[in-house]
């Protein structure tokens, strides 16, 4: 799932196979896990989004595609939700905190 998750069509069935399970199977893992599959390849998703947001000049849209959202809105609701802040809030928020500590 890590090395896929930019896949904006990536399916259980794609990552269970990836490893040898079927899909049932692989349902099963993560609920055993305490885990739910969407939620964890939002957060994969959202964590490589913010990295490239700091670390990047890239536009907003281009890494919410970059990183497997095929839908704009729904990156900015999702990265609201896990951050506190917008993807451009999180830019600028780190860009004023580098001017602050030069």
């Amino acid at each position: 799932m890590a090395r896929d998750f930019a896949n904006p069509n990536l399916s259980m069935g794609d990552v269970a196979a990836g490893v040898g399970l079927s899909e049932r199977a692989g349902y099963l893992a993560f609920e055993a896990a305490g885990l739910g599959f969407t939620q964890e390849l939002q957060t994969l998703r959202l964590d490589q989004a913010r990295e490239y947001l700091l670390g990047s000049s890239l536009r907003v849209i281009d890494i919410a595609f970059a990183v497997g959202f095929s839908d704009a809105s729904h990156f900015y609701r999702l990265f609201r939700r896990r951050f506190k802040c917008s993807p451009v809030e999180a830019r600028a928020t780190q860009a004023w905190s580098r001017l602050g500590a030069a």
